[in-house]
């Protein structure tokens, strides 16, 4: 099974390399540069502005990071986080925004993004009618592409979902939102397991297994899915809630089918024991019932394959990209330009 390997796009930047943010000051740069316009989003550290640069009229997004609170104390946004996201402007893919300036002072960290006007995928989800299968293999396509190349280069996204899709004013995915992604070194340094939104967080992460870059492939498997049911398939309020509910539609695991789950942290042997001997059955006849996926094999093992149980099992994105049911299209993301380092 293919894996990832270290290539970084930028092998030098590691936790012990850049020290400080040696960047202009926020308020003798970016402010003279762009007119800021409405707010998209807002969160507890910071928003997203649209924006228009001055000498172009180019519109852009204009997202502000807060690095200290109104009482001047440190919001949390460490300095391993502000260099991941230097890392990340390294990144050059046509399905992941561009970071275009990243600036920096004490109190705050700036950074211009690419602006795509069509809004997030959760709201091409909600829209009336259905996605077609065309649509939902040309969205799978792309953040698979997307996803194929950070992992290739290292980098885990940690927080894929709808919401941090975003779609460009030619119907092209891009992946946002880097604010929770870092680079994957080594099992030594997993990661924390509070990340990914609930509803998308990989059954390892609920069960405090290890993180990998399996729990990026687990989230796309949740989003493609969502895509032909309309709504979330894994919408817990708990963490508990989220993992019955991923065990009723795919089965409890056991260390039959998943070696060494029940020696995890978060394992109960009062788990209920849902048993699935053909979930790709189970699939079609119950959750994809109603839609064009009860008479599409192809399409239920791809998601079958992105939402196996166990995370060595689960297939890559760069093995997902060469599935068949993603072959099968008039105009695929080649894979030849996900690859590309900077």
């Amino acid at each position: 099974m293919l894996r990832p390997s270290p290539c970084s796009i930028y092998p030098h930047c590691s936790a012990h390399t850049v020290r400080h943010v040696n960047v202009a000051p926020v308020a003798e740069a970016l402010p003279t540069k762009f007119r800021e316009g409405v707010t998209l989003g807002a969160g507890t550290y910071g928003t997203v502005r649209i924006a228009t640069e001055l000498s172009t009229g180019k519109k852009v997004a204009l997202k502000t990071i807060q690095l200290e609170d109104d009482e001047g104390k440190q919001n949390g946004v460490t300095n391993t986080a502000i260099r991941e996201l230097i890392l990340l402007r390294a990144l050059r893919h046509p399905n992941i925004v561009r970071c275009t300036e990243l600036e920096a002072d004490a109190k705050e960290l700036r950074m211009v993004l690419e602006y795509c006007n069509r809004g997030d995928l959760r709201r091409e989800i909600k829209k009336p009618g259905n996605l077609t299968i065309t649509a939902i293999k040309k969205y799978a396509r792309q953040v698979l592409s997307a996803l194929a190349y950070m992992h290739m280069n290292y980098i885990v996204h940690r927080d894929l979902k709808p919401q941090n899709l975003l779609l460009d004013s030619s119907g092209d995915l891009k992946v946002g939102d880097f604010g929770l992604a870092r680079c994957h070194v080594s099992p030594s340094h997993p990661g924390t397991h509070d990340v990914v939104s609930l509803w998308y967080r990989a059954p390892e992460l609920l069960l405090r297994g290890a993180p990998s870059f399996a729990i990026d492939v687990w989230a796309v498997g949740c989003v493609v899915a969502e895509m032909c049911v309309k709504q979330p398939i894994f919408p817990g309020d708990s963490e508990i809630h989220t993992l019955y509910k991923i065990f009723e539609l795919l089965g409890t695991p056991t260390n039959a089918t998943w070696p060494g789950v029940e020696s995890f942290n978060e394992y109960k042997d009062e788990f209920p024991q849902w048993r699935r001997p053909d979930v790709r059955a189970h699939l079609r006849n119950g959750l994809f019932a109603d839609t064009p996926l009860k008479h599409d094999s192809q399409g239920v093992d791809l998601i079958v394959r992105l939402l196996t149980l166990c995370p060595e099992h689960r297939i890559t994105a760069i093995e997902a990209l060469s599935h068949p049911w993603l072959k099968d299209d008039s105009n695929p993301t080649p894979l030849t330009t996900t690859l590309k380092k900077k």
